[in-house]
């Protein structure tokens, strides 16, 4: 168990932080205007290059719920949250990106009004933007199953206990983004705690820190059509040198997989894994979707440039089942590789 030297306030916002220089005035405006003010802003600075530091050490000189951690190293955005979390004098967190926002000054002072109920995680709805342009998710021909089952923006479930958390997530029915979320600070660490050994991955990192949050949570509330929290995303996240960055998200997706497997077939988890058949067999389930879909999100990119993994046969496998659970999944462009049709 891991207990928490002198609370000094109700939620932590965590915010990690790599050369965001560029958004962290507007960013930390923004928050400093919540109309609730028992949350501190825990900016932890992954060895920027620009001028982060100057920006937040301003503001730190007139908000004293404003604490700056620097890493000694890169480590990513894993392992930078976890130092956040580590360092957060509450009971609760939120992750929150350097450059996304809240969609009112009164959605913590909402959200607040929900702890009292102790749950491990509360999950709200977010928007999701596209450089600075709100848009709805789209229901392409590979993902419309999934994201029907999801619902990316908007919980569907209010309370889960249990098993259930982890059986909803596994099935897509919670998001599995660490955004939209405040978590108990305890199951957090205690979570990345089981994710310990992954070293510095870019892609996925909120697959990885979800999986086990929602393994080990024991309660879950949904607040369904409350839409606190705006998602940025960015085009130039998907641009620059395609074939290092495809090449680093296969890497980072099979250290998450080493690591999840660690978990679950762990000596303290061999006995619950292995007599709770049909928890194994969600579980595999997660797993064989989580290589083929992801991968496969990422297809545009990989399409242009030759990749061998379209060869492996543990990859068509897993493509071939999937292909009978969502209809709209084409078996054959899926395993192609450019030129083949």
């Amino acid at each position: 168990m891991i207990y928490i030297i002198g609370i000094q306030y109700e939620i932590s916002l965590v915010l990690p932080i790599y050369n965001q220089a560029r958004y962290l005035n507007d960013t930390l405006s923004s928050l400093l205007q919540q109309t609730y003010t028992e949350f501190e802003i825990i900016c932890v600075d992954d060895k920027s290059t620009d001028d982060s530091e100057r920006i937040i050490r301003r503001f730190m000189e007139y908000a004293p719920n404003i604490v700056l951690i620097q890493n000694p190293e890169n480590l990513g955005t894993f392992k930078t949250r976890a130092n956040g979390v580590l360092a957060a004098r509450s009971k609760y967190i939120m992750q929150f990106d350097a450059d996304d926002s809240f969609t009112s000054p009164t959605v913590l002072e909402d959200l607040s009004k929900y702890l009292s109920s102790g749950m491990d995680i509360y999950h709200f709805s977010e928007n999701w933007y596209v450089d600075g342009q709100p848009v709805q998710v789209q229901e392409d021909q590979f993902a419309r199953a999934s994201i029907k089952n999801q619902n990316w923006a908007n919980p569907q479930m209010q309370f889960l206990q249990d098993k259930e958390i982890h059986v909803n997530f596994i099935y897509y029915r919670i998001s599995n983004l660490v955004h939209g979320k405040i978590f108990s600070r305890n199951v957090y660490l205690y979570a990345a705690g089981y994710m310990q050994n992954l070293g510095h991955i870019v892609y996925s990192d909120d697959y990885a820190i979800m999986y086990a949050i929602t393994y080990f949570a024991k309660s879950y509330q949904g607040i369904p059509d409350y839409y606190g929290y705006i998602y940025n995303l960015r085009d130039n996240s998907v641009v620059g040198n395609l074939s290092a960055k495809t090449h680093k998200y296969i890497q980072d997706n099979k250290a998450i997989f080493e690591e999840i497997n660690r978990l679950l077939f762990s000596q303290q988890n061999a006995n619950f894994i292995m007599h709770q058949l049909e928890y194994r067999d969600q579980t595999q389930f997660f797993m064989k979707q989580m290589k083929a879909y992801d991968i496969h999100s990422k297809f545009k990119i990989c399409r242009s440039i030759h990749l061998g993994f379209l060869e492996d046969r543990n990859y068509q496998d897993a493509v071939y089942d999937l292909c009978g659970i969502y209809p709209s999944w084409d078996y054959s462009q899926m395993i192609c590789l450019p030129g083949d049709y």
